[in-house]
């Protein structure tokens, strides 16, 4: 009523725009721990024969941690297992 009888003028203001900013910048935050804690796994073997020579096979033992640089990770030569250990 105010408005249209040219008493008042409601404009987006410079909160509104800090309130989307700070939004926008909120949703990026929430994706980058998602994305920092994505797991790679490699294709233990290729059906390319030229690359299957080209990596050998893995053997079983215990290998530095994808997902936690301070443990270590038992390889049993197919396939990484649940069992860790601190890395000494």
């Amino acid at each position: 009523m105010a408005e249209s009888s040219g008493l008042l003028q409601i404009k987006p203001g410079l909160g509104l725009w800090l309130l989307t900013i700070g939004c926008g910048i909120a949703c990026i935050g929430a994706l980058i721990p998602a994305i920092r804690h994505s797991t790679f796994v490699p294709a233990l073997q290729s059906t390319h024969p030229a690359l299957a020579s080209a990596h050998p096979p893995m053997s079983a033992g215990w290998y530095p941690d994808h997902l936690d640089v301070s443990q270590v990770r038992w390889f049993d030569g197919a396939q990484w297992t649940t069992f860790t250990r601190p890395r000494v």
